[in-house]
Order: C-alpha cells, then structure tokens, then sequence
C-alpha cells in the first residue's frame, strides 16, 4: 500500500465515521405526558425547501397541547441526504399529548 493510498482510506474512514445521527428533543417544563409516544418519518425536499404539511396529532384533542416532541435521523438518512446532496432529506418526528388539567372539557 502506497502512503497516498493509506492517506485516502483514511481521510475516507473519518469521513464515514463523522457522519451520525442526531437526536433533538423539545420538552416544556413540568408538563406530564398522557399518550404513548406516536411517531411518523417526514421527508423535505430541495434542500428544506419544499417542506411536508404539518403534522396534525391524531391522538391528541384539538385543545390540548403536545408535552414531548423528538426531531431525529439516523445514519441510513444521513446517507440518503448526502448520496442526493440533500435533494432528499428524511427525518423522523416523535410527539406524545401533555395531560388535560382536571375538569377541562375535550374537544
């Protein structure tokens, strides 16, 4: 093996190990959770550009609010984006109902 050889499998060796995943999590303060956690992957395209509609939670009533919401990707989605140069980029969101103070009316 030549040193430019070594020197090009290792720049691409940290390469691929300096991708990932990334985990942001969004919790309000001493807001209690009633749900289980219900999740759906979203895919934005043109760079987030051209963005999917807004998640309307079907578990959660109309006037309550979420508790939890969890924005992820994993290696697989990294490598989606950066194999279409970001044309393609998928995301998995995360989001759980906060709990209905006693006594307030569903709607």
């Amino acid at each position: 093996m030549t040193y430019r050889t070594l020197r090009g499998s290792l720049a691409l060796s940290l390469i691929l190990l300096g991708t990932g995943c990334y985990h942001y999590h969004i919790m309000p303060d001493r807001v209690p959770v009633s749900t289980d956690p219900r999740s759906e992957t979203r895919v934005a395209f043109l760079w987030g550009l051209v963005q999917p509609n807004d998640i309307v939670p079907p578990n959660c009533p109309r006037t309550v609010p979420l508790a939890q919401v969890t924005a992820s990707t994993n290696l697989g989605f990294v490598f989606i984006g950066a194999l279409t140069l970001g044309i393609v980029l998928p995301q998995d969101i995360e989001w759980q109902c906060a709990k209905l103070p006693q006594g307030a009316p569903v709607l």
